[in-house]
């Protein structure tokens, strides 16, 4: 499989905006799991329906001592055409060797594997949050500006703040990380994204501690099935912009009707925050793996492990450069074992809850989304995400429409309507952060327009939307 596209969309010209898809926060009605003391027996619900998942190393393979590694992307292996992120499977194998990767780059919202037969992981699966970026690699480079990408389901990074250090830049502020338990933006250093347990919060070398820790979240049935939040970027101080917050640890559900055994290992760890010669960005919290079967075999290795602060370095009073300005940690995610017959001696960090398979709890709505369709009159169908061959490009220094299209997003909550924000980001001008007229239309689609003065040069923009 190919790794063709980046969410992060740019583009370049005069006057040019890019754009991407955004992982949206929902919150979720949280339904309780039951025990079943029936037969031994459990049913998947896979109907087979995309055949069996065989990842494996080529053969012959031209580099044997090379990492090889397959993104998992549905729309290049012709499945899951409703885009609902459930797979029906007859078997799963993953090879010794392989490492699969799992990412909003490609799956919006989490995962969810049924197979009607055995399930067997041998290599890696892989739905880590990218770490931050550093603050100290981004010196008036807005191009490296970016958020950290999440595992599928998890959700991004708060980018950190920026000066160009020229006249009549206004600086632009961090952000904080998306998610549920998404961390803070405060003065300093970016807070840690919270999920099992709070988050860090962002420190000094004096152990001063400024708060915004992001918050618990979910319950350990896994019910519904989220991923991990985004850690805070970190702030700007003496022209050096703050590190980018690590993305969250994706979240995924294996089930079988048969059995499950480990012996790689499963992965949804939060990303760590970006260091920054300035203030560091916080980490992204630990994702969900549960796994439903009623035979669990294997000595693997599973892990939902926080990401790690970033570094930061301030000068203090005196003109020495100390080491403070610290990103926050993030917190793990939630491991658990549905399973009648448990011989796995493996090892889960952090340690799995555990009951009997009883029900899977399906979503039974397509995941939201959202995706700019058109900018200035530009239609924009497959973004590229190059600076050299651009989405758009505008040449008019007037306002100009950014079109947006919402699916499966409700347009109103009790009586608060729906809004986008979209949030622009130009190498010659502050951050814009523009909130959207209410979405028009259904929940199941809906579209909006946005008015954006750009100014000349590159652009990129982060769409996003929010409703409790």
């Amino acid at each position: 499989m190919k790794t063709t596209k980046d969410n992060h969309k740019k583009s370049n010209g005069s006057m040019c905006i890019f754009y991407s898809y955004r992982i949206l926060i929902m919150l979720l009605t949280i339904m309780g799991s039951a025990i079943s003391t029936d037969a031994q027996t459990f049913n998947s619900t896979s109907d087979g329906s995309d055949g069996a998942l065989i990842l494996s190393r080529p053969d012959p393979d031209p580099n044997p001592d090379d990492p090889f590694i397959i993104e998992f992307n549905p729309t290049e292996l012709n499945i899951d055409q409703d885009g609902d992120g459930i797979f029906h499977f007859t078997t799963i194998t993953i090879d010794e060797g392989v490492t699969v990767r799992l990412t909003e780059k490609y799956l919006n919202g989490p995962v969810f594997w049924l197979a009607t037969g055995t399930v067997v992981i041998n290599g890696i699966i892989d739905l880590n949050g990218e770490a931050g970026k550093h603050g100290q690699d981004i010196l008036n480079k807005n191009d490296d500006r970016i958020i950290s990408l999440a595992g599928a389901g998890g959700f991004s990074g708060g980018i950190g703040a920026f000066d160009n250090n020229v006249a009549d830049f206004v600086p632009s502020p961090a952000q904080s990380g998306k998610g549920s338990g998404g961390g803070l933006a405060k003065s300093r250093g970016g807070a840690g994204a919270g999920h099992s347990g709070s988050g860090g919060s962002p420190w000094e070398r004096t152990n001063a501690r400024e708060g915004g820790a992001g918050s618990e979240y979910g319950n350990n049935f896994l019910i519904p099935l989220i991923g991990g939040s985004g850690g805070a970027g970190g702030n700007r101080r003496d022209n050096q912009p703050g590190g980018t917050g690590g993305a969250g640890g994706g979240a995924i559900l294996i089930v079988s009707s048969s059995s499950i055994t480990i012996d790689g290992t499963i992965q949804a760890n939060g990303g760590r925050g970006g260091n920054s010669g300035s203030y560091a960005g916080g980490g992204g919290s630990g994702g969900a793996i549960r796994l439903m079967s009623p035979v669990l075999n294997g000595s693997g290795t599973l892990r939902t492990l926080g990401g790690g602060a970033g570094t930061g370095r301030v000068w203090d009073g005196s003109g020495s450069i100390q080491d403070q300005g610290h990103g926050g940690n993030g917190s793990k995610g939630r491991i658990r074992f549905e399973t009648f017959q448990e011989q796995f001696s493996g090892s889960s960090d952090p340690a799995a809850s555990k009951g009997n398979p009883y029900r899977l709890f399906l979503p039974e709505t397509l995941p939201p989304s959202l995706k700019v369709t058109s900018i200035a009159g530009n239609a924009i169908d497959n973004p590229s995400a190059s600076f050299t061959l651009p989405d758009a490009t505008i040449e008019t220094a007037e306002p100009i429409e950014i079109k947006i299209e919402a699916k499966n997003v409700p347009i109103v909550i009790g009586e608060t309507p729906t809004t986008v924000k979209i949030h622009i980001i130009s190498e010659n001008k502050e951050d814009q952060i523009i909130e959207s007229p209410a979405l028009s239309g259904t929940n199941e689609q809906s579209t909006t327009t946005v008015s954006v003065t750009l100014p000349s040069g590159y652009s990129r923009g982060f769409v996003s939307a929010k409703w409790e």
